[in-house]
């Protein structure tokens, strides 16, 4: 429950380490308000969140949100080393944050502040600041949702391309099913709130992937189209259980 609301109900997901794993399901059916148990950010919640193995000492996870949470007084560089807390010397701290914006190709950008960069290049930054936390679990919720669509296929390949050589295991939430396809392992298909299991889809397409050719897989497109019939199920139950509450508000008065 989460206050008067039912927002989850018999919601059961074990994550693999090193797993990519996306979430998918209706407007308003709980993908948010799952990653925000995960991360700690709401507490009061019935049910069990469990990490192995559990070592309080280091940052369990790192989150990417949909807008951009940087300090505009400070530059890329120092928006990132500001957020890693390890008890690290501040040199290597320098050389893990040059590392990662060096490999999201914003190395040359270091010194530039945020105003001065474009939603493409920050939600880059904001990539590269939870990589550089060195946290196990990455969780992104919709953090392309507000890019242009060259933008976004170009940070989908290179976070393919930076993923590939790092054993983290990303929780992503998406409305994209093309994006969810294309970058996941696993796509969970959540039902209209209360947010349930309705299907998982193992994504069977092999590594390394290419964000353009990958759209003339057969398999990628079997599985695109299974999982937007039932998606479209999902959200038609949503759509109708709007216009019930409608309906009932309407009775009141």
């Amino acid at each position: 429950m989460f206050g008067e609301l039912a927002v989850l109900e018999d919601f059961d997901l074990s994550l693999r380490q090193g797993e990519f794993v996306s979430l998918i399901g209706p407007s308003g059916c709980g993908k948010t308000t799952l990653l925000k148990i995960f991360a700690g950010l709401i507490k009061d919640f019935s049910g069990e969140l469990e990490c192995q193995p559990h070592e309080e000492s280091e940052l369990f996870a790192s989150v990417v949100f949909q807008d951009f949470a940087f300090f505009p007084w400070l530059n890329i560089f120092d928006n990132i080393k500001i957020c890693l807390n390890s008890p690290i010397m501040d040199s290597k701290k320098n050389r893990l944050v040059s590392s990662y914006l060096e490999r999201v190709r914003l190395l040359d950008f270091k010194d530039y502040f945020p105003g001065d960069l474009s939603e493409g290049m920050i939600q880059r930054a904001n990539v590269a600041r939870a990589l550089a936390s060195c946290s196990k679990v990455i969780l992104m919720d919709e953090p392309f949702v507000h890019l242009d669509f060259l933008s976004r296929i170009q940070l989908q390949q290179l976070t393919l391309e930076i993923l590939a050589g790092e054993l983290r295991t990303v929780f992503f939430i998406t409305h994209n099913i093309h994006e969810a396809v294309t970058l996941s392992d696993r796509v969970v298909l959540m039902s209209a709130r209360p947010g349930k299991n309705v299907k998982e889809f193992l994504i069977d397409i092999p590594r390394p992937r290419d964000v353009n050719k990958i759209r003339e897989n057969r398999r990628y497109l079997d599985l695109v189209g299974e999982i937007t019939e039932l998606l479209t199920v999902e959200v038609e139950r949503t759509q109708r259980q709007f216009q019930q509450w409608i309906k009932n508000k309407h009775s009141v008065l």
